[in-house]
Formats: C-alpha cells, structure tokens, sequence
C-alpha cells in the first residue's frame, strides 16, 4: 500500500511539473510571435502573428480561467489588436479577483493609456504607487507621461525628478528634465511642491514600506 502511495505521488509530481513546462513553453512561443510582430512592416503578418499569441493565451484561459496571469496576457493581446471591448473584458476578469493587487492596477492603467485614455490610466497608476509601487521607476514614468499627455508639464517634471532621484543618471530621465528645463517652465513653489508630494504618498497608505515617512522626507530634500 506505501509503495503504490508513494508511485502516485511520483506521478503526481510527474504530470505537475510537465504541465509547467508545456505552460512555459506556449507562453515562450506566443512571446515569439509577438516579438515578430513587432519587427515586421508588413501589416497582415503583424496581425497574423498577433492572432497566433492571441490563440495560445485563449486557449491557456481555457485551461486556467482563475490564473491572474494568464488573464492579462489575454488582455494584453487584446489591446495590441486594438479591441478594446475584450481587452476590457478580461482585464476587468483580473481586477475582480484582486482589485487590491498594486501589480494589477498597474495593468489597469495601462489598459487604459493604450486606449489613450489618459485620466483613467492616470488614477490606476497613481493607485498602483500609493498601493505599494512607490519605489518602481517604470511606474513613476508611465505616471510622468500620462501627466504629459495631459498637457499638465508642472506635474510631469515631478514625477520625472522623482525617478531620477529612484534611478539617478537615466539617460531618458535626464534628457527629458533638460528639455523641461530648456522651456523655462515656471518654477513651481517649493511649499506646494513639497505639500503636493505628500499628498501623493501618504505614509498611512504604505503599510507595506518601512520607515516610508522617513524615506518620504528624505526624497522631498533630494528634490530641493
């Protein structure tokens, strides 16, 4: 009796790990298929490389309709087509399971800044950080641009001086504060500036981020 507990767990362990690697290993190839689609200039390949990772994301929802993210994958296909009602369709599925999850609301944001919907993509990002993303340089800039986009330069230089101080010497983050400086923009208030900041990173919404008002402090004098 021990010896057939102890095969069916071998088999068990078996079909496990198989499955990851046929997991990975579709999710490997739609990666492909998307990267082809990115090189290529020819509109109709794009699109049929684009429907072939479309198909091996559908058919792992199949398979997974629970997992989050195999979820956004779907998504994310989805707005690289351009359809925005099913790209909606399964990113809403993932912020139903965990509408808390900071990664997730990242997602949202970017769902809706590739629908150039500025505003809302600006909320869900601001929620992201506030959610425990404070520290992520990528998200600072996405936030950056969609203040840009929004034609709001004061705010946008901010969150630009916010990532060069999270990641100092970034070719990209720097060139865009010269530009900013070189438009003699209008210097922004260091009180306001600094009230605003707060604002924006409350220490009691970072329960997940140690010493944070500290860190908050010490960030806002790396700005002066």
């Amino acid at each position: 009796m021990k010896n057939i507990f102890i095969k069916l767990i071998i088999i068990f362990v078996l079909v496990s790990v198989t499955a990851g690697e046929i997991f990975a290993d579709n999710f490997s190839k739609a990666k492909n298929y998307i990267r082809k689609s990115e090189t290529t200039t020819n509109k109709d390949a794009k699109y049929e490389y684009l429907n072939m990772a479309k198909e091996i994301y559908e058919e792992e929802y199949e398979k997974n309709p629970e997992d989050i993210n195999v979820i956004v994958k779907v998504s994310n296909i989805y707005q690289l087509l351009g359809d925005r009602q099913n790209a909606k369709k399964y990113i809403f599925k993932a912020y139903n399971i965990s509408p808390q999850n900071p990664q997730i609301q990242r997602e949202m944001g970017d769902f809706y800044y590739s629908f150039q919907e500025y505003s809302t993509a600006l909320e869900y990002y601001k929620l992201a950080l506030s959610s425990g993303l404070l520290k992520d340089t990528d998200l600072n800039i996405k936030t950056a641009q969609c203040y840009e986009k929004l034609g709001d330069e004061e705010n946008a230089k901010l969150y630009y001086q916010i990532t060069n101080y999270l990641d100092s010497g970034s070719k990209g983050v720097v060139k865009k504060l010269n530009e900013y400086d070189s438009l003699n923009l209008k210097n922004i208030n260091k009180k306001n500036e600094h009230a605003r900041y707060k604002s924006l990173y409350k220490a009691d919404e970072l329960e997940t981020e140690e010493n944070t008002e500290k860190e908050v402090d010490d960030i806002i004098k790396q700005l002066n």
